[in-house]
């Protein structure tokens, strides 16, 4: 809190900044097809991927412009409060430069990352929790009511509700993604695979306030798998 938005991004690593030029060259490549000379689409392209100069620029005004336009009416700045976010947590654009890598391994649709990027709401919603729990850490829960906002449009937009207080490693690949709920002291490791309806919720009975499951590294969770507790 206090930390002023909308700041220069921090220097990526060295995954995000591979990431980045593939995805900008994929763009730079799916202009000079004929489909994308027709009906406005190579605008698009240039609009959400060609016009910034990061992966965290990209991701902020993807996501934020759809939070915008699901919310117009309180005119609250989404696209400036996920460029504070990636801006000040480097390890986020980072992560979300994995997710894109991970795609490509384990989904067999995915031809390439710009479509992940564009199109994959699993990935997008990911990347909107990561920021989300950047505000939630905030010292004295000074970004908790930004970061339910957050949840809260995640939701509408995503059809996703991942509570901020969860946690995800690298590489995590959320497959369709409509339905899946992710509860707060839920953990998440590296190349974690997870399909559509997906529920890693509360049993009302954990001690104290660990309430929610922890999920190891390389774990797939298939359909409308429900796991309760910690």
């Amino acid at each position: 809190a206090g930390r002023g938005l909308g700041r220069a991004f921090s220097t990526a690593g060295e995954e995000g900044n591979l990431v980045w030029s593939q995805l900008h060259a994929e763009a730079q490549a799916a202009l000079t097809t004929p489909a994308f000379a027709r009906f406005g689409l190579g605008k698009f392209l240039e609009r959400e991927v060609l016009a910034h100069a990061s992966l965290a620029d990209a991701l902020s005004h993807l996501c934020g412009a759809k939070f915008e336009a699901n919310d117009s009416e309180t005119h609250v700045r989404y696209e400036e409060l996920l460029r504070h976010a990636f801006a000040s947590d480097p390890s986020l654009p980072d992560a979300a430069a994995a997710d894109l890598n991970r795609f490509l391994v384990v989904d067999p649709a995915s031809e390439g990352v710009l479509g992940v990027f564009l199109f994959f709401k699993g990935f997008q919603a990911v990347q909107c929790a990561r920021a989300a729990n950047y505000f939630w850490r905030e010292a004295n829960g000074e970004g908790r009511m930004i970061a339910k906002l957050l949840q809260s449009e995640m939701a509408d937009v995503y059809g996703v509700d991942i509570h901020p207080g969860a946690r995800f490693g690298r590489g995590i690949t959320i497959d369709h993604a409509t339905g899946v709920v992710i509860g707060e002291t839920a953990v998440i490791g590296d190349d974690v695979y997870l399909m559509h309806d997906v529920t890693l919720g509360a049993t009302g009975t954990s001690p104290e306030h660990d309430r929610h499951p922890k999920v190891g590294n390389g774990v797939l969770l298939g359909a409308n798998a429900t796991v309760l507790g910690n």
